[in-house]
C-alpha cells in the first residue's frame, strides 16, 4: 500500500518479463560460431573496447594489466592501448601502442575518424583533466600524431566521461557518461562539431535508448544507420547484453537484443562490427580462453 511496496511491485513485474524473455530467448538461439582472436591478440589479461581502421588493417584494444613497470615506475593497475597491423590475411603479435597515446596514466576506447586523421579516445586521472576520465584527440600530420588534447569543458566534466565513438560523417560523437541530466547511471551522450570547429554542449539520447541503468560500450557503424551498445537494463540474458537500434528518418528505433547465445549471464560488451558489414569484434569471457576478458569475432 505505501509507494515503497509500488515500487517493489514494478520491480517484480519486471522480473517476470525478463524470465519470458530469457525463456524465449532460449528457445529461439541465433545462429553464432564466435572465433577467439588467439593469442597474438588475446593475454591472460583482459581485452576490450577494439577499434578497426576504415581499411581493416589495423586493429587496435584496450588491455587491463595488473601490477606493471611502466615508464619505469610500478603501477598497480594500468589501461593501456595495444595495436596490430594485418600481414598476409593474419593479425601479428599486438604491442603496445607508443606515446603519445598510452601515458603512465589509463587510456582505452580509442575511435579514429573515417578519413584516419583524428583520433579520440579517453584517459583518466590527468592533471589537465576536469574529472576523474575526460575525452581526448589527436590529429595525424604526415606519420606523425600530435600530443592529445583535452577536449575541453564543453564536452568533458566532472564526473566520468568516456568511451567515445565517431560517426562517418566525422563530427557527430557519441560518447558514455555519468553526469547530471542523463536518464539513469551511465548514459549515451552526443555532440556535433560546428564548421567553425567547435561542438556543441553535449546532448544525452532519450529514452528510447538510455534507461534507469546502465547503457554504455556505444558504436556507431561507418554506415550511419545502426548503434550497437550494451545494457544491464534493457530486456537481456544477465549482466550487460548487446544491443542495436536503427536509425530512421533521423530517430532511433527501439532497440532489439542481438540474441542468444551471442548473450548470455554474463557481460558481452565492447560490440564493433567492421566497415565491410562482414565481421564483428566483442568482448567476453568463454571457457575457451585465456581465463580473462577476451576479444572474439
Amino acid at each position: 500500500k505505501s509507494p515503497k511496496e509500488d515500487k517493489k511491485i514494478d520491480e517484480t513485474k519486471r522480473k517476470i518479463e525478463q524470465i519470458s524473455f530469457i525463456e524465449y530467448s532460449l528457445q529461439n538461439p541465433v545462429d553464432f560460431k564466435p572465433n577467439n582472436m588467439g593469442e597474438n591478440i588475446n593475454s591472460k589479461y583482459d581485452e576490450y573496447l577494439p577499434t578497426l581502421t576504415a581499411d581493416e588493417q589495423t586493429f587496435i584494444f584496450t588491455r587491463l594489466i595488473p601490477d606493471t613497470i611502466d615508464f619505469g615506475l610500478k603501477i598497480l593497475m594500468v589501461e593501456d592501448f595495444f595495436e596490430t597491423n594485418k600481414v598476409d590475411g593474419k593479425w601479428e603479435k599486438a604491442k603496445k601502442m607508443p606515446q603519445p597515446f598510452n601515458s603512465m596514466e589509463n587510456e582505452g576506447a580509442l575511435s579514429i575518424s573515417p578519413d584516419g586523421r583524428t583520433a579520440y579516445f579517453t584517459r583518466c586521472n590527468s592533471r589537465d583533466s576536469y574529472g576523474s576520465c575526460d575525452l581526448y584527440s589527436s590529429e595525424k600530420i604526415g606519420s606523425r600524431w600530435t600530443e592529445p588534447k583535452n577536449m575541453g569543458a564543453t564536452i568533458n566534466s566532472s564526473a566520468w566521461d568516456s568511451q567515445p565513438t565517431i560517426a562517418s560523417d566525422g563530427r557527430t560523437l557519441f560518447f558514455v557518461s555519468n553526469r547530471r541530466g542523463g536518464k539513469g547511471k551511465n548514459d549515451i551522450w552526443y555532440t556535433y562539431k560546428k564548421d567553425d570547429g567547435k561542438w556543441t554542449k553535449p546532448v544525452s539520447l532519450d529514452s528510447t535508448i538510455n534507461t534507469p541503468g546502465n547503457e554504455m560500450y556505444p558504436f556507431i557503424h561507418p554506415s550511419n544507420t545502426t548503434l550497437y551498445f550494451s545494457s544491464d537494463y534493457h530486456f537481456g540474458m544477465g549482466g550487460f547484453d548487446i544491443f542495436y537500434a536503427n536509425i530512421e528518418n533521423g530517430h532511433f528505433v527501439f532497440p532489439q537484443n542481438i540474441g542468444y547465445p551471442v548473450n548470455t549471464s554474463a557481460n558481452e560488451t565492447s560490440f564493433i562490427v567492421s566497415p565491410s558489414g562482414k565481421k564483428a569484434i566483442f568482448s567476453t569471457f568463454l571457457n575457451d580462453g585465456f581465463g580473462a576478458k577476451e576479444l572474439y569475432e
